[in-house]
């Protein structure tokens, strides 16, 4: 997936949530989360600091973790522990197509179709109705 479509894809996600929450559209908001799309590996604080000061843009580190805090209510990022710090991921959810997150140089995409055929295959072998689950991939 471009780099584009999922700043577009996570444009239009943030652009919601913060309407729903009558929250201020702030340039500063947009800059942090193109900043975000376009990284192909996890990122932390730092990274984006240091990203912003290239954009000459001079944000608090304190600016910048709150936006993070309001990027993981909005869906759009997951917090993850690399050793004993804090990292983030791109996580965005596109009703359309699926679940997209980055990792390492890598783009992953759970299609929907596929996550039906686990959760069909699932129930068939429990014969139990499945209306929610959390499926987790391990690389090889």
């Amino acid at each position: 997936m471009q780099t584009e479509s999922l700043y577009n894809i996570a444009y239009h996600r943030l652009s919601s949530f913060l309407e729903q929450h009558a929250l201020k559209k702030t340039p500063e908001r947009f800059t942090i989360l193109r900043i975000i799309t376009s990284q192909n590996r996890t990122f932390n604080v730092n990274l984006i600091d240091v990203e912003l000061r290239k954009a000459k843009y001079f944000l608090s580190k304190s600016t910048i973790y709150n936006t993070l805090h309001l990027f993981e209510q909005a869906h759009l990022i997951k917090r993850i522990w690399i050793g004993s710090k804090t990292g983030y991921q791109l996580l965005l959810v596109d009703d359309n197509r699926g679940i997209y997150w980055q990792k390492e140089h890598q783009k992953i995409r759970l299609d929907r179709e596929i996550e039906a055929e686990l959760m069909e295959i699932i129930e068939k072998k429990t014969d139990k109705k499945i209306y929610r689950a959390i499926l987790f991939t391990n690389e090889k």
